[in-house]
């Protein structure tokens, strides 16, 4: 977390944002104005595909820092962010990287560690797309149901974040619960077999 300190100049830049579901932070294309962390709640990236649809790449809860990468690059956002839940959120406003540097060093570094983290994450995901469909939607359940328990994740939603269409991702969870994989309730997916939907992915 960025120090608290009083004296820390950084703590005199940032404001703190209630906002609602469904709100978009910032847009696709948009000029940065500083960086965000998450107080509470979840936090979506969302990008325009090449047939302009949305598909949600990555994903911020509490104390996770967002709209990083674009401010250190000093380029406009390639993608949007959009509360997946009612957040409370915080905005840094610097105007540069070597602002930040300047007056924090200390969270210049951690921003750095936190985007080295999501390179590493968006490897390991890019190493995954080659995986059949079905085995990238069971990842998908895994990662973001164990992850994100509280979140009530939509087979839309699910597909965005495997790079499938939501049709098949309905028609494989349908499959995973008649196996009793899964269940479900509404919107509301749990799993209820981990070792043998870890086994099946496996296979």
């Amino acid at each position: 977390m960025i120090k608290r300190e009083d004296r820390d100049p950084l703590l005199q830049r940032k404001s703190v944002l209630s906002v609602k579901k469904g709100h978009k932070i910032y847009t696709q294309k948009q000029i940065p104005n500083g960086f965000y962390q998450v107080n509470r709640g979840l936090i979506g990236l969302l990008i325009n595909d090449i047939n302009g649809k949305e598909r949600m790449i990555r994903l911020y809860d509490d104390g996770g820092y967002f709209g990083c990468r674009s401010f250190i690059s000093s380029e406009r956002y390639h993608s949007s962010s959009i509360a997946l839940t009612d957040a409370t959120i915080i905005h840094y406003q610097i105007h540069s990287p070597k602002e930040l540097m300047l007056i924090s060093p200390d969270s210049f570094y951690q921003i750095t560690l936190a985007l080295s983290k999501e390179l590493g994450e968006a490897e390991h995901r890019l190493s995954k797309m080659a995986k059949k469909v079905k085995i990238r939607v069971i990842d998908t359940l895994l990662h973001l149901l164990n992850r994100y328990p509280n979140y009530r994740w939509t087979r839309r939603e699910i597909a965005e974040f495997c790079g499938c269409e939501p049709e098949t991702a309905i028609r494989i969870c349908r499959s995973l619960e008649k196996s009793g994989l899964i269940s479900s309730a509404g919107r509301q997916i749990k799993i209820t077999d981990e070792k043998a939907l870890q086994a099946l992915r496996d296979i």
